[in-house]
């Protein structure tokens, strides 16, 4: 008798659980859903970069054309590869090196490497340590680096505030070490 209304029971379950499948257009409603909850979607379009007033910035240092050409020039300059630990690391890398336009400015392998590294690839991927630097004394990110696309809207780019130290971080400054 148990057997008997056991499999009754699981024949109803099975019963009551199918339902008929909906054929709605469901990225229609989410996108409604979404356009309810967050408002006008006009608030989160970037801006082009030719319209350099839509960027934020600071009132006390604003963005001109000059200053972005400038920019674009300085990130791939490998004169302030200055400092290395060593001689053969001089001038051997740029903020390009691990920040690569072309792969989303992070670069296509886990850790960008800096100083201590040759070669790059088509981007980043083939930029290996360098065989005299010691493993202890390449410049690699603990983490995988940060995408530097739009940090114009990041208040705190680093978890200590040394970047980004014009907001929530003011006055912190001396806990940052340095770099």
């Amino acid at each position: 008798m148990f057997r008997v209304f056991f499999v009754f029971a699981i024949l109803v379950a099975i019963l009551f659980a199918c339902t008929k499948e909906n054929n709605g257009n469901t990225t229609i409603d989410l996108n409604d859903a979404l356009s309810t909850a967050i408002g006008d979607k006009g608030n989160y379009l970037l801006p082009t970069g030719a319209d350099i007033s839509q960027i934020p910035q600071s009132y006390i240092n604003p963005l001109t054309e000059a200053k972005i050409k400038l920019g674009k020039l300085l990130f791939f300059e490998p004169a302030f590869a200055n400092e290395s630990k060593f001689a053969v690391g001089k001038n051997t890398f740029t903020c390009s090196s691990c920040h690569v336009p072309d792969a989303g400015f992070r670069p296509s392998r886990v850790q960008g490497i800096a100083d201590g590294a040759y070669g790059f690839g088509l981007q980043g991927e083939k930029r290996v340590k360098l065989p005299s630097y010691p493993e202890d004394s390449i410049d690699a990110q603990g983490a995988r680096p940060l995408a530097v696309l739009n940090v114009a809207y990041v208040t705190n780019t680093m978890w200590n505030g040394s970047f980004g130290s014009d907001d929530i971080n003011v006055g912190t400054e001396n806990m940052w070490g340095s770099f």
